[in-house]
């Protein structure tokens, strides 16, 4: 969805601090997300595999940026 940057910078700023962006799996540690609540898709896997919901906020915190 839409965040505080673009999403090719936050690609990009999530790569450089040794993340990747992929589809979600078993293998997925967070999914960001700016509503929680929109019960997307995406949403549903990651409550399925118990992948960690975070914000926009949160992914800045954890990669260090801001």
């Amino acid at each position: 969805g839409n965040g505080p940057y673009p999403r090719k910078q936050l690609e990009e700023m999530i790569e450089a601090a040794g993340g990747i962006n992929a589809s979600v799996s078993k293998d997925t540690a967070y999914l960001v997300c700016k509503d929680p609540e929109s019960g997307s898709s995406k949403l549903a896997k990651a409550a399925k595999f118990g992948t960690k919901i975070i914000s926009y906020e949160e992914l800045l915190k954890l990669i260090g940026a801001n």
